[in-house]
């Protein structure tokens, strides 16, 4: 007779594991650890077997519930750390074992018959059951008050609670992604605050941008606002014209703020035009002109940028003089910054030539004058398309 599997995580064909309530799939899914699995079902191969194939060896259960309709990037899921189910069925597995050693000790006193004193398989209890040392973890949490605040913080909160299960939605239905969650904040949440809720419930966060008005709100009043960028207004008009980001700093908007914040932040990072660096800052939501801003205001010198640029690109491959100049071009540097910036960084164009010939050996094969044809288009020039081509052994 065939019975549904005990509830637990299982692994499945693609590596990871998926949660079965005893009855049938959940949408929660796990990186592969296997962990609680194994230590539950040690101790008989049948149970081994059966742990292993799933809830699915059974031939009664669909191997996975209907997909969710939404796509898959317009949502996110933050996963319950498998470490801390592991560690609790770890723990029940280890005191089904002490115990299964003090039953077969008895056996064995009773009877010294050794194949008396280990019970059969079908005897074994059943030890994929979860053991009472599981419902020592939280179970529940009683949910917090979370609207108003900034996404990145409720989230932390939550998984302060032990809730990892989050689904992040976008509250003016344009379903947008939140990519980075300190630029949004919260308008509605689910479960309402307040609720003492099971553990693996899925918190709903429905969030706007942090320039948006959640819907259904009504904007806050501008007359103050106004009156305060009207000050700095009147003080700009008496001092001299290239002194002008005092004012503007102190009448931006928090949306601004942030967009400056976020230029600062990625310019640490790495080398961007202007051009490159408001595009990026669009797609991290903010609006166009909160993006300009944050560009003009985030200290840059571009031409620097375009130094460390093309520095950054001959780490990844070879380049022509001319070939590089027209990728920092292509990257949003004008020519004057694309120029400037392969000016002023040391490279040999002989070994360039000479690199570039070797990775183009490395995946097709050329002949002489064809591969010094290639490099020559490639922008060398022909002495040094020459000499790259004579150190790849052509």
């Amino acid at each position: 007779m065939s019975t549904n599997a005990p509830a637990g995580w299982y692994p499945q064909e693609d590596g990871t594991q998926r949660y079965w309530d005893g009855a049938q799939w959940t949408e929660h899914i796990a990186p592969g650890v296997g962990a609680a699995t194994a230590a539950s079902t040690d101790s008989d191969p049948q149970v081994v077997g059966a742990a292993n194939a799933g809830p699915q060896a059974e031939g009664e259960v669909p191997v996975s519930p209907p997909a969710d309709e939404r796509e898959w990037w317009k949502k996110k899921r933050f996963l319950i750390p498998i470490g801390a189910v592991a560690v609790f069925f770890g723990i029940g597995a280890l005191g089904a074992a002490a115990g299964g050693d003090d039953d077969s000790t008895g056996v064995a006193a009773a009877s010294p018959t050794p194949t008396e004193a280990a019970p059969s398989p079908t005897e074994t209890p059943d030890v994929s059951s979860p053991t009472p040392t599981a419902s020592e973890a939280p179970t529940t949490f009683m949910m917090p008050d979370l609207v108003g605040d900034n996404l990145q913080d409720a989230q932390d909160e939550l998984q302060d609670l032990g809730s990892y299960f989050v689904d992040q939605e976008d509250a003016s239905g344009d379903e947008r992604t939140q990519v980075l969650d300190s630029n949004w904040q919260v308008c509605t949440q689910d479960p309402a605050a307040g609720d003492e809720v099971p553990i693996e419930t899925v918190v709903v966060l429905a969030s706007v941008t942090l320039d948006e008005t959640c819907p259904g709100e009504e904007p806050e009043a501008t007359d103050e606002p106004a009156e305060v960028e009207a000050a700095p207004a009147e003080e700009s008009t008496s001092e001299d014209e290239g002194d002008t980001e005092e004012p503007a700093t102190s009448s931006a908007s928090a949306s601004q703020v942030q967009a400056v914040r976020q230029a600062e932040s990625y310019l640490d990072y790495t080398a961007f035009s202007r051009d490159g660096l408001v595009d990026q800052l669009e797609y991290e939501g903010f609006s166009h002109d909160d993006a300009i801003y944050g560009a003009d205001n985030a200290g840059a010198d571009w031409n620097e940028q375009a130094v460390l640029s093309a520095e950054s690109y001959l780490d990844y491959t070879a380049f022509s003089k001319s070939g590089l100049i027209d990728q920092l071009e292509y990257e949003g540097f004008t020519k004057k910054q694309a120029e400037h910036g392969v000016a002023g960084i040391t490279v040999d164009w002989n070994e360039q030539a000479a690199l570039s010939a070797e990775s183009y050996l490395d995946y097709q094969a050329f002949s002489r004058s064809g591969l010094i044809d290639q490099l020559t288009y490639e922008g060398f020039t022909s002495e040094q398309a020459t000499y790259g081509v004579d150190q790849a052994g052509l």
